[in-house]
């Protein structure tokens, strides 16, 4: 077949991949002005991949990032430096045809950056270089969400369906001394082992149990919160390509 000389991917149990060439982008609907609102303009992007035609209608993402929101590149010495972002890129919609469906993704110069969720599954579209070092410019790897090989499910105690998220760090939490959680262990175990080069945690940030979250008491009544993302160089390098605005948009 046509993508039977792809080359294996160790996290991957099947992909394609498709030239930035063979995305049909039109503009669909433009307001007569210029307006905030998130429907003056609707983008229709459409590519076929995976034995199926993807005809996505988005538009402007609004409200993603905070009017006042700042990004930094940190240098070994601790300088700062201010990223520009885009807040234009940034789109969201649904499967034409697809009313259950959902679509966030990131367009620009003819590359897309997408998730898209259907009822039968979730498909990425991301740059090729991210994951094949030798893929053409202008390529987009294209895989389904049920083909991610997951490191932690040829390990012998991996129960098929389970949780796949990892724990999360709390800041200002001192008391670890009873933290141990059999389920994530096999995934703290890989992040010991591939930052085991990097500096300890600092003090004062301590993994928390499922159980000991209860204390953020998740219900509802508070729909924003600031967050900091925070990329370390390993992201920089492999995720963004050693781009600070890829690594940001990313993020």
């Amino acid at each position: 077949g046509l993508f039977n000389s792809l080359p294996s991917h160790p996290n991957l149990k099947y992909y394609e991949t498709i030239h930035s060439s063979a995305f049909n982008h039109q503009i669909v609907k433009r307001g007569l002005k210029d307006s905030t609102h998130r429907f003056n303009k609707i983008k229709e992007v459409s590519f076929n991949a995976l034995g199926r035609d993807f005809r996505l209608i988005l538009n402007p993402r609004k409200g993603l990032l905070d009017p006042q929101f700042k990004a930094y590149a940190v240098d070994g010495e601790g300088n700062e430096k201010l990223i520009q972002v885009d807040h234009e890129n940034f789109y969201e919609g649904r499967v034409f045809g697809e009313m259950s469906s959902e679509v966030t993704a990131h367009l620009e110069d003819g590359m897309m950056t997408a998730t898209i969720h259907t009822p039968d599954d979730t498909y990425h579209v991301e740059p090729s270089w991210r994951h094949i070092p030798e893929a053409e410019d202008e390529t987009m790897i294209v895989y389904r969400g049920s083909d991610v090989k997951y490191s932690w499910e040829d390990h012998p105690s991996h129960t098929h369906g389970g949780n796949k998220m990892c724990d999360f760090v709390k800041e200002g939490h001192h008391n670890d001394s009873h933290f141990h959680d059999h389920k994530h262990q096999d995934y703290q175990e890989v992040v010991n082992k591939d930052y085991s080069e990097s500096p300890s945690e600092p003090e004062g940030h301590t993994r928390v149990k499922r159980q000991q979250a209860e204390a953020y008491n998740f219900n509802g009544e508070k729909t924003r919160c600031p967050l900091l993302l925070v990329a370390d160089y390993r992201f920089f390098r492999e995720m963004g390509g050693q781009s600070y605005k890829t690594t940001v948009n990313y993020l």
